[in-house]
């Protein structure tokens, strides 16, 4: 399985465009690589989800993880794109509503509505 990650910084915030699939090997990956994005942010991360054709409950958990640290530091987490696979696991895990979820197009994140736990 292969995973990308592209990190690209603007207006405060910074873009994460995962490229691949997100499963319990590539899920440390992802942690690593948003981790680090959200390191570089003055604001918050923006996860493109828009190019991941598979996610289970690995890269959920990786998720909720750079959520809580995002808020821990003041920071937002803005979930981008997800396809209906993505968007049913939210769903039927209970976390949908726990992102800030949001059609393609990523805006600045330093004045969104912060939604879920």
């Amino acid at each position: 399985m292969d995973l990308r990650t592209i990190l690209n910084a603007e207006h405060g915030q910074t873009i994460a465009k995962v490229v691949g699939t997100v499963d319990a090997m590539t899920a440390h990956r992802l942690r690593i690589d948003l981790t680090r994005g959200l390191t570089l942010a003055e604001h918050g991360l923006v996860v493109d989800l828009s190019r991941v054709g598979f996610m289970d409950s690995a890269g959920l958990r990786v998720l909720i993880a750079v959520r809580r640290n995002a808020r821990l530091h003041g920071k937002s987490l803005a979930l981008v794109g997800p396809r209906p696979q993505i968007r049913k696991l939210l769903q039927a895990s209970g976390f949908y509503g726990y992102f800030d979820i949001r059609p393609m197009g990523p805006r600045p994140v330093g004045g969104t509505r912060r939604t879920g736990r």
